[in-house]
């Protein structure tokens, strides 16, 4: 059926409308207004409800019952309702729809946020990949969104939001959660394209369906809602990914895998729930889901007429018909839009161009060019993420001879695995390297003495975190010197063998020390001090300072100061006097000891490996 124009209208209806008549449309009978009334009684009356025009009734009448708007049984320019009526609807709606609206809007922030989250858990040293394929994958992810804006909004036009958002929301997460299966850059790429193309429209097919219920004074703030559930959503999924990444090793999965699927599931509930919370429109709330209907008959009428009367074109389109051609295309070339389009592309490049940038270390790319201190750049994020500080183990790679009766001397385990616990218990980002990637056990290191309760139990579990960072312990050559914020030297006595020579360990300490950050060491791992020294002063990095480590007492109490000596291995103590430094040392050889002298921390022996770890936090901490 053709739609007539307001002008053939006005042509055809010339003749004046008495006070007495009335007009039947199918069952609704319409009265007009009084004649009579006064002049600014009719505009008052005309601003709250155009249809008591006649004119303008006739008009709407023709065009709702022209396009099959499926709210036109109950259109009733005459029906009225008190406030108090509307104000009980409105909470109404808020409940039904409004907050319905927002917990869908939580699966999208939930899935849109945690890949800076993910980051912060190892993701991209776990897949190999650099920080530009990072970039590379979020510029995929929105391009997929950009491209899929019009053809989501055409498909919920042309299905209903009722249908299409909740297949979006569940299809999305489920490719959310298949990123915990991720294996690379390509299949990096592939699910930011999926999650893009599948998010993207979604917000404008949830405003869609809000216009449904509310007017045109009332939506802006229900909006607002939406993003400042937002903003508590980010707060929330930050403490919650706090959680998740501590599972790093649980199943022999990666925190980050574990971040992606569980936050995924969530969202994939929403999406379920979705099918519940939403409904065609007023007149359709009754299905088998909701057997009684949301609204009352009266209710239904005043939800109908309440938006006809805010904005009578609402009805010009039934709720399940598509857009054409033609309309898109009076859509891009209507004028008054295109200052909302600028405003569009404006409002988000400073804040999303710099944030793609700011990421947490060691990816803060922009805060090391503008020279911030590591310490500075994390304390400035700290606000938004929890898990950013990236702490390095340094582990011997001698594995020999050593002891006199014939044992083998390598890591002390207890010296890595403690501070490796404490860190975690942080929630900082742990990685082992040694000068050439392999390591062995010092015989002794796992006397009951040494290595029990909850070190034991990491050590002794192939799946926990500790297992799993130290099995894939890193070359240091490999390493990225200016990637960590804590260097920490774990010990046993084949470090004197290879610390002082460790070209490379020296390169991450140093950088690690010049950038603001904390170089600490227990036991004998002070002997990385040896041949460390500052460039600014030619000088070593502890001279004039006070440290401390395995003493000369200890030394001699397991009968190796002797082979120490013959094969021209210095102790800690003799190190430190050669170095300008002054060795400060416990009450007695075992006792937990640890000295802090600005940023480095050093420990006395393996019963010192827990303080001098809660030291080396504290140090970083007060930066």
């Amino acid at each position: 059926m053709k739609t007539p124009s307001i002008e053939s209208f006005e042509q055809s209806l010339s003749e004046s409308i008495t006070d007495s008549s009335k007009k039947q449309y199918g069952s609704i009978e319409i009265t007009p207004i009084d004649s009579n009334s006064s002049r600014d009684s009719e505009k008052d009356q005309l601003a709250k409800n155009p249809f008591l025009d006649p004119k303008v009734e006739e008009y709407y009448h023709q065009v709702y019952s022209g396009c099959d708007y499926e709210c036109y049984s109950e259109f009733d320019p005459q029906f009225v309702w008190t406030e108090e009526e509307e104000k009980k609807l409105i909470k109404k709606l808020n409940y039904r729809v409004a907050f319905a609206a927002c917990l869908m809007f939580v699966g999208l922030q939930i899935d849109r946020g945690n890949l800076q989250q993910a980051i912060t858990d190892n993701f991209l040293d776990d897949l190999g990949m650099t920080t530009n394929q990072y970039n590379a994958g979020n510029t995929v992810f929105k391009v997929a969104f950009i491209l899929a804006e019009v053809p989501s909004q055409l498909i919920s036009k042309a299905l209903g939001p009722d249908v299409f958002i909740p297949f979006q929301i569940c299809a999305w997460s489920i490719v959310a959660m298949s990123q915990a299966a991720l294996s690379g850059p390509w299949s990096f790429y592939l699910t930011r394209a999926l999650i893009g193309m599948l998010e993207g429209g979604f917000i404008a097919d949830l405003v869609l369906w809000l216009s449904y219920f509310f007017t045109s004074k009332e939506l802006p703030v229900r909006l607002s809602w939406f993003w400042t559930t937002s903003a508590f959503v980010g707060i929330f999924t930050s403490l919650l990914a706090f959680v998740i990444l501590r599972m790093r090793g649980i199943g022999g999965w990666a925190g980050w895998r574990w971040l992606f699927f569980l936050e995924g599931s969530v969202t994939l509930l929403i999406g379920i729930a979705s099918f519940y919370m939403m409904v065609p429109s007023a007149v359709q709330t009754k299905n088998w889901m909701h057997p009684k209907g949301w609204f009352s008959d009266r209710e239904i009428k005043i939800v109908v007429n309440r938006i006809l009367r805010d904005d009578p074109s609402k009805g010009t389109m039934h709720n399940r018909q598509g857009i054409t051609a033609k309309m898109l295309f009076n859509s891009f070339i209507d004028y008054d839009l295109w200052p909302l389009y600028v405003i569009g592309v404006m409002a988000y490049i400073g804040s999303g161009t710099f944030g793609a940038y700011f990421l947490p270390p060691p990816s803060c790319r922009l805060l090391k060019k503008f020279q911030f201190l590591r310490y500075s750049s994390y304390f400035l994020l700290r606000y938004t993420h929890s898990n950013m500080v990236k702490a390095l183990i340094a582990v011997t790679s001698y594995y020999d001879v050593f002891y006199p009766n014939g044992a083998k001397t390598g890591l002390f385990v207890c010296e890595a695995i403690e501070p490796f616990l404490e860190f975690r218990k942080k929630g900082y980002e742990v990685d082992f390297a040694s000068e050439t990637g392999t390591y062995g056990l010092d015989a002794h290191c796992t006397h009951p003495d040494y290595l029990n309760g909850e070190a034991k139990a990491a050590f002794d579990d192939p799946k926990s975190e500790y297992s799993i960072a130290i099995s894939n312990i890193k070359k240091a050559s490999d390493v990225k010197v200016d990637e960590y914020d804590i260097f920490f030297a774990s010990a046993g006595h084949g470090t004197c063998f290879d610390y002082p020579t460790a070209d490379n360990l020296h390169a991450i300490a140093l950088s690690t020390y010049q950038r603001g950050g904390v170089v600490a060491a227990v036991c004998h791992g002070p002997i990385i001090f040896d041949n460390f020294i500052d460039p600014a002063t030619g000088e070593a990095i502890v001279k004039g300072k006070n440290i401390t480590g395995f003493t000369d007492e200890g030394e001699e109490f397991l009968g190796v100061f002797n082979v120490m000596k013959e094969k021209n291995i210095e102790t800690v103590n003799q190190m430190a006097k050669k170095l300008g430094a002054t060795y400060v040392a416990p009450n007695g050889p075992w006792d937990a000891f640890a000295v802090v002298d600005g940023k480095i921390v050093t420990g006395v022996n393996p019963q010192s490996a827990v303080v001098t770890a809660e030291k080396t936090i504290e140090a970083f901490e007060s930066k």
